[in-house]
């Protein structure tokens, strides 16, 4: 009898796993700068995994003024890290079915391709100058693209509708590979 129920437990605690393993997931590289603050799990009503530390990162950078899509925060700055920065960040693992013919469940990588910065204001200032940004910030500008090595701190990871979500904070810019870019927005009347 004790041999039976021990194999049970040892049968329900490889179910537990299993199950575990399934899960969609962010997860921190072992060269990552950032250590999870808490559970790496992203299952609903979680949500994303938050890290804490900072990286220096090579990314290109895009502000972008975008009325059209109700974000809170105009503009937006996202920074797209190049490989070997992004090797190094936070990343996300989640199952997905190979096809809708096909239950068999397949495990997917998402990488920080795109991040979104949170401190935008002050972002801008770092990376544009204090006149450039406050143009930015003005909605002069419909679009500012460039490529610095910059740092950030902190982290979050997560799904968003469905779709990769990663966002930081800018902290300091420590050199600026390729200035600023800009394209002005057709402001015009009726």
């Amino acid at each position: 009898m004790a041999r039976c129920i021990q194999v049970v437990i040892v049968m329900c605690l490889i179910g537990s796993a299993l199950a575990d393993d399934l899960v969609n997931r962010a997860h921190a590289p072992l060269q990552s700068p950032f250590q999870a603050i808490g559970a790496e799990t992203l299952e609903w009503p979680r949500g994303p995994a938050e890290y804490e530390g900072r990286a220096s990162i090579n990314a290109k950078f895009r502000f972008v003024f975008d009325e059209e899509n109700g974000y809170e925060q105009n503009p937006h700055l996202f920074l797209m890290p190049d490989l070997q920065s992004r090797s190094r960040l936070p990343y996300l693992t989640r199952w997905v079915r190979e096809s809708d013919n096909d239950p068999k469940l397949v495990e997917l990588t998402e990488q920080a391709e795109e991040i979104w910065v949170t401190n935008v204001a002050d972002a801008a200032v770092l990376l544009l100058g204090k006149r450039m940004s406050e143009e930015v910030m003005a909605g002069k500008h419909e679009k500012v693209v460039g490529e610095a090595v910059v740092v950030i701190e902190g982290f979050s990871a997560g799904y968003e509708c469905d779709s990769p979500s990663f966002a930081t904070r800018l902290v300091a810019v420590k050199r600026v590979i390729s200035g600023p870019s800009t394209t002005t927005r057709d402001v015009s009347g009726c």
